[in-house]
């Protein structure tokens, strides 16, 4: 009996691997049949997108309807997308994706498909920029399922509907309660998507008791970069939660407004090291030379971050930065801040440049000359520095040139005693 119920089992296992082999045998071969037959209708419509990025319209559309999920459908479908990231064939792929009834395909799909063409035909409605599927859209951003909510989050900003605005706000408020950091990302993109059309009710916000709310939207109008919302955003740099004072000042730098500046300056001694880090570097993109002093004085900040981002805002002002820079490095007795200055002077590469002006100046040190792009080192900047260094005693001299190259003391270099030489040379020039 024994052997018999073995026999069975081993028959069973048998006819089981056999069906198996032969299923994904029959599948491999319908799959090559049906990529075959996609490949072969490919190649039969790969005139389409030619011919609708050259911005040549169709005049018969009769050749290109075909059965939804067919092998030709998806090859039209294809070449319409291709055309549809053209400049000239975006008006006629988008009249084709109706006409042909993709559209409504997709509509229908998102109505009542199953979860993954749901969340296909929500992408898809997007890429197409379908303009009457927003309602149905805003719809599926309430379903639980979360692939389907975030693609038509993403639909809602490729296709741009002012309508749309409102419920993403909404939305976004609702997932910052919920602290659903992807879901914040996604709206956030969805939104900033609007552009200025979007900063009206963004503004609005900024008057939320939910300190997270303000925050975003902060975030939200300095990517869009509208320099009408300046002022909104100095005011909030006196907001009593440190994370919006520090978004208020990071997006002050990113609109460049110069009459942010007495504010963002007194946020460099504001309680939080983040309003502070940004607060420099909104100054230094913003290039008023004001800031100057209060920028050096934050190079010798408790937090490092906020010394590099002072510095290096310095660097940003120019002649006048530079110098300040090397001050920091020689007079300053806050080692942190002498690191920091030292580390960004060597990586301006003030010394090779200097060295270079030195070896082939014709003119005398006080010669001035224009720096030009206040990024660069011009070269009455590099005379001045060269001045100040030289005023060192040669012991001293040494000892900073070989820091300034990114050497070390104790280490002989010929180029630094080289330098060292011409430098004292121009004592007796400048007196």
């Amino acid at each position: 009996m024994s052997f018999i119920l073995l026999y069975l089992a081993i028959c069973t296992v048998v006819v089981l691997i056999a069906a198996s082999l032969f299923v994904v045998l029959a599948r491999r071969m319908y799959m090559r049949r049906k990529y075959r037959r996609l490949d072969g209708e490919r190649e039969r419509f790969a005139h389409l997108s030619a011919h609708l990025s050259a911005g040549k319209p169709v005049e018969d559309d009769g050749p290109y309807a075909h059965k939804p999920g067919s092998p030709a459908w998806t090859a039209v479908e294809e070449a319409l997308f291709k055309a549809l990231n053209t400049e000239t064939g975006r008006d006629e792929a988008a009249r084709l994706f109706e006409s042909l009834g993709y559209a409504r395909h997709y509509v229908r799909k998102l109505k009542s498909g199953n979860r993954w063409e749901r969340a296909l035909a929500a992408e898809k409605l997007g890429e197409i920029r379908y303009t009457a599927a927003v309602p149905h859209l805003l719809e599926a951003m309430g379903s639980r399922r979360r692939d389907l909510k975030l693609m038509a989050v993403n639909a809602l900003g490729a296709i741009k509907d002012e309508s749309a605005i409102p419920n993403l706000i909404t939305m976004l408020k609702h997932t910052l309660a919920h602290e659903e950091e992807v879901s914040v990302r996604v709206l956030k993109s969805a939104i900033i998507s609007f552009g200025p059309a979007v900063l009206r009710d963004l503004l609005l916000e900024l008057n939320d008791p939910d300190w997270r709310v303000r925050a975003a939207m902060l975030d939200i109008i300095g990517e869009i970069g509208d320099r009408g919302a300046a002022p909104e955003l100095t005011r909030m740099l006196s907001d009593p939660e440190h994370e919006v004072r520090a978004k208020a000042a990071k997006g002050l730098g990113r609109l460049r407004h110069r009459e942010a500046a007495p504010e963002l300056i007194r946020c460099l001694n504001d309680e939080d090291w983040v309003t502070r880090l940004h607060s420099a570097r909104a100054l230094g993109l913003i290039g008023d030379g004001s800031a100057l002093m209060p920028l050096k004085d934050s190079v010798c900040d408790r937090n490092w971050q906020v010394r590099a981002a002072a510095s290096e805002s310095l660097l940003r002002l120019g002649k006048k930065g530079y110098i300040e820079l090397l001050n920091i490095f020689l007079d300053v007795p806050d080692k942190y801040a002498k690191d920091q200055a030292l580390d960004d002077l060597c990586r301006a590469g003030v010394y090779k440049k200097m060295l270079s002006m030195l070896e082939g100046m014709p003119r005398p040190l006080d010669r001035e000359e224009g720096a030009g792009d206040k990024n660069e080192i011009g070269e009455d900047c590099l005379l001045e520095m060269a001045g100040i260094l030289s005023t060192l005693n040669p012991w001293r001299l040494e000892k900073e040139l070989y820091a300034l190259s990114g050497g070390a003391s104790g280490i002989r270099d010929e180029g630094v005693e080289k330098a060292r030489d011409m430098l004292l040379a121009l004592r007796g020039l400048s007196r």
